[in-house]
């Protein structure tokens, strides 16, 4: 009589051996306990993240108020630096990003907008100016990820946003003004916002778990919730008025009232 196979497993494997019923339930288990850890994995992970983009935040704003210690309580030049050259050693970001102008611009490499720049003085290490979590643009167009960063267009501004607050000591209430924002894609170091806008010039990053990162000239860091879903959704691809970081009217009809709050509530942190 012929021995059963499972038999001669026992056997040969001193008695050690799994049948193939025991391994399969074996592979089940672990299956189904990688299937619950996977996502609390995640989670951690984007947690981290997060944690780190509002470390790199405090730190650049540390950088400012160095910064306006050493200049008599002047912020940094914000400006967009211009063609020929998209560069500017005088303005804390030293550079336009790649990609975001035409023809683009050509670097030394990919960090030259930061380390050009006067802020990176104050905070000497190029990933304080870039999120962690930031996502490569899906379009052959452009090649931005140089930085997330930008900086609120009503502070530093010499004569792009008229009046612009030049001073730290000029702002009546630091607590209530932005300095800088995380930002969906950068592309232009400043984020101009003027009491009237109905629609968002440039989107805000909301990759954290739908929140925005704000630095406030009093030196605090918040990880704001949008009550609205239109610039996760945007961010996420999906519901965008177009592939592009800049906004347009076309958003109007997309954003609802708790997305209109969204921008009333940023509007109110302008100066």
């Amino acid at each position: 009589m012929k021995t059963p196979t499972h038999l001669l497993l026992r056997r040969n494997l001193g008695g050690a051996a799994f049948t193939l019923i025991e391994l399969l339930v074996v592979i089940a288990i672990i299956g189904i306990l990688a299937s619950m850890l996977l996502p609390a994995l995640s989670q951690a992970k984007a947690k981290a993240k997060a944690t780190q983009c509002v470390s790199n935040f405090k730190q650049l704003q540390l950088g400012v108020t160095l910064y306006a210690g050493d200049y008599a309580d002047s912020f940094p030049k914000n400006i967009n630096p211009l063609a020929p050259t998209y560069a500017d050693s005088g303005a804390w970001m030293g550079a336009t990003e790649y990609g975001s102008a035409n023809p683009s611009p050509v670097y030394p490499n990919r960090d030259y907008p930061i380390t050009n720049g006067t802020l990176y003085r104050y905070a000497e290490a190029p990933s304080l100016f870039r999120c962690p979590s930031q996502k490569p643009e899906p379009n052959a167009s452009f090649s931005h990820g140089t930085y997330s960063v930008c900086m609120n267009g009503n502070l530093g501004n010499p004569g792009v946003v008229a009046p612009s607050v030049a001073r730290t000591d000029q702002l009546t209430s630091p607590s209530s003004v932005f300095v800088f924002v995380d930002m969906k894609w950068a592309s232009h170091c400043d984020i101009i916002i003027t009491p009237t806008d109905t629609f968002w010039g440039k989107y805000p990053a909301a990759r954290h778990n739908n929140s925005g990162l704000f630095s406030f000239a009093d030196g605090r860091v918040v990880m704001e919730k949008w009550q609205g879903q239109f610039l996760f959704q945007n961010e996420a691809g999906v519901s965008p008025s177009s592939p592009n970081h800049y906004g347009s009217a076309g958003d109007i009809p997309l954003m609802n009232a708790a997305d209109a709050n969204d921008l009333i509530k940023v509007k109110g942190w302008l100066r």
